[in-house]
Formats: structure tokens, sequence, C-alpha cells
């Protein structure tokens, strides 16, 4: 057994891969904990979903900001040098010519931070989500 000595969760494997990321209870706690550099991005992303969606619940699920309505509709989460939006394929199928240049992979999309975020897309990407519930 191992436990890592910065978040002090035990593993059967020594050092193994993980992330010591704290899960945080809310999207903007989440938002918060971020690199100071990257939070103006962060939150003009969640504000962007959040208007471009109808009626959502905001929750986090598997450490992520996700958002809600009969069944998680996006998650995005942060790493080093992008976000990533989870989105499902059919949104990589109906988006993929304005996905050009951006880094895909079952139904995710990467989003650098050395880009300015294309809020236009991430608006349509969140409307075309969120009206597949209706």
């Amino acid at each position: 057994m191992w436990t890592c000595p910065t978040c002090n969760r035990s593993f059967s494997k020594m050092n193994q891969s993980h992330s010591c990321t704290v899960r945080q209870e809310t999207i903007e706690a989440y938002i918060e904990v971020q690199q100071e550099v990257y939070r103006p991005t962060l939150h003009a992303l969640h504000q962007c979903i959040l208007t471009s969606m109808g009626e959502v619940e905001e929750r986090m699920s598997w450490g992520m900001p996700t958002y809600y309505k009969e069944g998680n509709l996006l998650h995005f989460s942060v790493h080093v040098h992008h976000v990533t939006l989870h989105v499902g394929q059919d949104v990589l199928t109906h988006f993929s010519a304005r996905l050009e240049g951006y880094t895909t992979g079952k139904g995710s999309i990467q989003l650098p931070f050395s880009k300015d975020l294309d809020l236009g897309l991430v608006a349509d990407i969140a409307r075309f989500v969120y009206g597949q519930t209706l």
C-alpha cells in the first residue's frame, strides 16, 4: 500500500499516477482553485454555457463542472495547457467543420489556453447539446 504524500490518498501500487486535486463542491469553487491566469477564461466559459442553455442544474460530477437536465449534458475539465469540453460524439460530428484545428477525441474538445476562447463556438455547442434534451 502506498500513500501519496501530497493528498494522503492510498493506492495499492507504489507511486500510482493520480490527480491530487481536492474535489470541489461547486463549479465556482472549482474555477477559483485553478491557476489565477486561467480563471477569467474559465468564468467566461461557465457564463457562456449557462446563458446558452435553458434551465440546467449545475453539478460537480466525477470532479468536473457539469450541466445537467434529465442527464449530463456537458462537462469541462482543466488541464495544464487547455480546458476540455466533454460533449459526446454527436457534437463532434455536427460541428466537425468548425472544430478543424482543435484536438478532439472520444466526445471531447480541447480548447487551448494559448488561443482566445471562441465563445461563439462554445455557445453553439451548448445550445445544440441542450436542444437534444427537448
